[in-house]
């Protein structure tokens, strides 16, 4: 799921200057999801241009998804998608109660434990889960240091 957003020029001005830049601490996942959410929470309104094409060149590009992953070193890096997730979750309450929905990804992770790789998919799903919910506060403090003119209260 990608999501773009795009802001005629003086408005994304405004947006960054009352909502900040985005967190540079996602890394690869979520980042464009937690920024939309932030500036459409708490500037304005975004659009869904439905002719947009976004391009991500990647060797074997398919659709990301941990279910078909076979590349160990990708598998890993799902971690960062489920941290991100739990964050943007706990930040703006996405998939409803972060605990639940963390709980929820960790215990649909049991199913890849006897798969070819199910240990990795598993270890990914629970640390990203794990690590998302655990460093919630750095990344509130640093979107909330962002915001200005007390638009984090809206």
């Amino acid at each position: 799921r990608c999501v773009y957003l795009y802001l005629p020029e003086k408005e994304n001005r405004k947006a960054i200057e009352r909502c900040g830049l985005p967190c540079k601490d996602y890394f690869i996942w979520g980042d464009d999801t937690e920024y939309t959410t932030r500036l459409t929470t708490h500037f304005g309104d975004a659009y869904f241009v439905g002719e947009s094409v976004a391009i991500h060149k990647r060797f074997g590009a398919k659709s990301l998804s941990i279910d078909n992953e076979t590349n160990p070193g990708r598998i890993k890096m799902f971690h960062y998608f489920y941290r991100n997730m739990a964050m943007n979750n706990r930040l703006y309450g996405t998939e409803g109660h972060p605990y639940r929905r963390a709980m929820i990804d960790i215990i649909k992770a049991l199913k890849y434990l006897p798969k070819r790789n199910g240990t990795a998919k598993f270890s990914a799903i629970c640390k990203g889960n794990l690590e998302g919910l655990v460093r919630y506060k750095g990344i509130r403090n640093y979107v909330y240091e962002q915001l200005k003119d007390g638009c984090k209260d809206d």
